[in-house]
């Protein structure tokens, strides 16, 4: 994944090639909201050396040992294909470069459901649980998001077999609450066999930033 702080050229400076996260994801009701994301209607301009923000266990920090970052010009905050996500759509500053459910859930609340992170391709528990545009209260079972509501975890397809594998196991549905893994379209037993994962986005820290997509 791209790295939050790159240094492409002399024209996008400063942008920090290094970042040092101080703390694990924090679940901050009051956010930093960057764009990326349909309900970033206000956000700062840029982030600070020392990016601090509240959580549910105190404050959580951020340290960028290259100083300010310009998030208006800055790549980390560019969207870089026509689904209106940015990096930062998922790796917020101010859940220490990973997001919280309390993050996700404000999101949710901001632009009834409609905010980028929320495709059905990953940001639902099946691509094809979002049926329609009614949206569902957060503490709805029925919400076609609600791993991502209450867990902020994101679905990661993965094709079963994986490629060029002869797997010394087999998988097998026997509960399948998100309707995916059993689902004829996108799971086990359809014509692409695809088992779902579910995870939170890791921390994006200390990394070289390519906007190539291989």
């Amino acid at each position: 994944m791209a790295s939050p702080f790159p240094v492409l050229s002399a024209s996008n400076r400063p942008t920090p090639s290094r970042l040092l996260a101080l703390c694990l994801f924090a679940a901050s009701p009051l956010l930093a909201q960057l764009p990326g994301s349909t309900s970033a209607t206000t956000f700062a301009p840029f982030l600070l050396p020392l990016e601090t923000d509240p959580n549910a266990s105190g404050t959580g920090s951020i340290l960028n040992s290259n100083g300010l970052t310009l998030a208006l010009t800055n790549p980390f905050f560019q969207p870089l294909g026509t689904n209106g996500r940015t990096c930062a759509t998922c790796h917020q500053p101010a859940n220490s470069m990973s997001i919280s459910a309390a993050t996700v859930q404000q999101r949710y609340t901001l632009s009834s459901g409609q905010d980028p992170l929320f495709a059905p391709i990953d940001g639902a528990n099946c691509p094809d649980a979002v049926t329609s545009s009614h949206v569902y209260a957060i503490s709805d079972p029925a919400n076609p998001h609600s791993l991502l509501l209450n867990r902020a975890l994101i679905r990661i397809g993965l094709p079963w077999p994986p490629k060029g594998i002869k797997p010394e196991f087999t998988i097998a549905g026997v509960w399948d609450p998100t309707h995916c893994e059993l689902n004829t379209k996108w799971g086990l037993t359809s014509s692409t066999p695809t088992v779902s994962v579910y995870r939170r986005s890791l921390m994006a820290a200390n990394l070289k930033y390519d906007t190539t997509v291989a």
